[in-house]
């Protein structure tokens, strides 16, 4: 009832608008109402007229509608694409306390948006904006120090800017101070911060703690977990994840055996090309069941690569398949 209500005089204030200039509906409406306004109309996707709409509030001096402006034209949202004016209004919006404008200034000089890439900028403004709390900030200063850009790599300063962050630090900054750690073989830091990065969404991340469960590095050795872990990334689509799977199946570890389902998964990644999964199925063959081989077999004759029986053994033409298909048929 009440969102009816909310969005009733939503347009309600949109209608009254097409009877006014534009000018005269911004001066009936305060900024924080023309705001609101804008909000509803980015979260619809109307962009040109939220747009419009944050402009009005902005000019009137309103932070978060400044904000919201530079972000919108920074993404080519409502308008073309004007990194240059969505700094202008960051940078009014940070003058008056703005950490989110703050934050956005510092990306767009580490993005080299529209000005050359200075990541000493981009440091002072994201330090700025985090003085204010904001948890985007920490998560960029955290991947500015673990990757060394513009300064001296230094993890554990990383890593306490990931924690300052705490629940909104961003998993692919996880991800990222995963990786040194990994590269400085510190490697219970670097499981303890994939799993963060996983439990946080980040599909790169999900497989690398899988692959980690399988051999035990940084964490116990747990195929139940890592089975686990490879299911959200291959139902995320990681082709890597989606094969290491499809082998746990085929061995029974962490899941209960299932050699059709193992060939389901192998086979589908195997139509991709993954030369990968060519290795498993042509190395070592003896090693795969005869229900593996007969399933194998079927699939790549409904695909039209195999001529063999279904009940063959591992032969001549299998191999001969199996590589039609890595090729890409």
């Amino acid at each position: 009832m009440a969102c009816s209500l909310i969005r009733s005089n939503v347009f309600a204030f949109l209608l009254f608008a097409l009877f006014l200039p534009f000018s005269a509906f911004s001066e009936s409406r305060s900024t924080d109402e023309l705001f609101q306004l804008a909000q509803t109309a980015a979260e619809e996707n109307r962009d040109k007229e939220a747009v419009e709409l944050y402009r009005l509030s902005a000019e009137k001096g309103h932070p978060p509608a400044m904000y919201r402006l530079g972000k919108m034209l920074s993404l080519g949202r409502g308008e073309s694409q004007d990194h240059a004016a969505a700094l202008q209004w960051f940078t009014k919006a940070s003058k008056l306390g703005s950490h989110e404008a703050m934050n956005g200034i510092g990306s767009i000089h580490f993005g080299a948006l529209g000005v050359k890439r200075d990541f000493d900028k981009a440091r002072k403004w994201f330090l700025k904006a985090s003085d204010l709390g904001n948890a985007d900030a920490h998560s960029n200063l955290s991947l500015i120090y673990s990757q060394g850009l513009g300064v001296g790599r230094n993890n554990e300063t990383a890593a306490m800017w990931l924690t300052k962050a705490g629940e909104n630090a961003a998993p692919s900054a996880m991800y990222h101070l995963a990786r040194q750690y990994s590269r400085y073989r510190e490697q219970e830091k670097a499981a303890r911060w994939f799993l963060a990065a996983a439990e946080g969404g980040h599909v790169e991340s999900m497989f690398g703690i899988g692959a980690r469960y399988t051999n035990g590095s940084g964490v116990d050795r747990d195929f139940e977990q890592a089975a686990r872990w490879f299911q959200a990334a291959s139902d995320g689509g990681h082709v890597p994840a989606t094969l290491e799977l499809g082998k746990l199946y085929a061995l029974g570890l962490g899941v209960a055996r299932d050699d059709r389902k193992a060939a389901v998964l192998i086979f589908s990644i195997l139509k991709t090309g993954n030369k990968f999964a060519q290795s498993y199925l042509t190395d070592n063959p003896q090693k795969r069941s005869a229900e593996f081989w007969r399933e194998m077999h079927r699939l790549m004759g409904a695909e039209g690569v195999y001529k063999g029986q279904a009940n063959d053994p591992f032969n001549f033409e299998t191999k001969a398949a199996i590589k039609r298909l890595a090729n890409g048929g």
